[in-house]
């Protein structure tokens, strides 16, 4: 399936869950909807990282989220993940969409008033990627990449307001990726381990 149109169906979904939300007591009830966004930024250097002309990769990753909460504390929705990594005159752009679930776990549940709360969770998500590197030579053409990519997630959301909270959740990754040229048919596998903090806002 085509990157294209697997953002119009998210497109799609997003708007057809907003249009279902209706008036709810608290953020993670039945109802709720919840919006998010991590950003990593990375300049690496030194003779680790740093390719013959001195050039070290420079790696930002945006991860906007949605999620709809169809039963108490269980919400359902779609990821994105968008990484740009570039090396010199190199140069890689690397984009995921797919489903997503999470488990919030409310242990104060008698306290009304949300500020202040910590929501332990715990998620699941299922992407297809695609990815895209230039090498930087007029000369070559860029090469491109498809795969999928599961993850497996836990954290917890602390809340700021009665609407927004900041998190922080540890992941990880078991990626798959293959050539999308007939000629190359090799592919790779492999994981990830990582941290991620970012800020979501609860509409209830």
């Amino acid at each position: 399936m085509k990157f294209s149109k697997i953002a119009m169906i998210t497109i799609a979904m997003v708007m057809l869950l907003s249009f279902g939300a209706y008036a709810q007591t608290g953020p993670i009830d039945k109802g709720s909807i919840m919006l998010g966004g991590g950003f990593q930024y990375t300049s690496a250097s030194g003779d680790l990282y740093e390719n013959f002309d001195g050039d070290g990769p420079t790696t930002m990753i945006f991860s906007p989220s949605f999620g709809y909460f169809f039963i108490p504390s269980l919400a359902f929705g779609i990821d994105m993940d968008l990484t740009s990594t570039s090396l010199g005159d190199y140069s890689m752009s690397d984009m995921g969409v797919g489903p997503t679930v999470m488990y919030f776990f409310d242990l104060k549940k008698d306290e009304k008033d949300s500020k202040g709360k910590i929501y332990p969770y715990v998620g699941a998500g299922f992407y297809y990627v695609t990815s895209t590197m230039d090498s930087g030579d007029p000369d070559s053409e860029e090469a491109k990449k498809s795969g999928t990519r599961i993850v497996a997630a836990g954290g917890a959301t602390f809340m700021l307001s009665s609407a927004v909270g900041a998190y922080g959740e540890l992941f990880y990754s078991a990626d798959s990726e293959k050539h999308t040229d007939p000629i190359e048919t090799d592919s790779e596998s492999g994981s990830k381990l990582g941290f991620e903090v970012g800020v979501r806002a609860f509409i209830f």
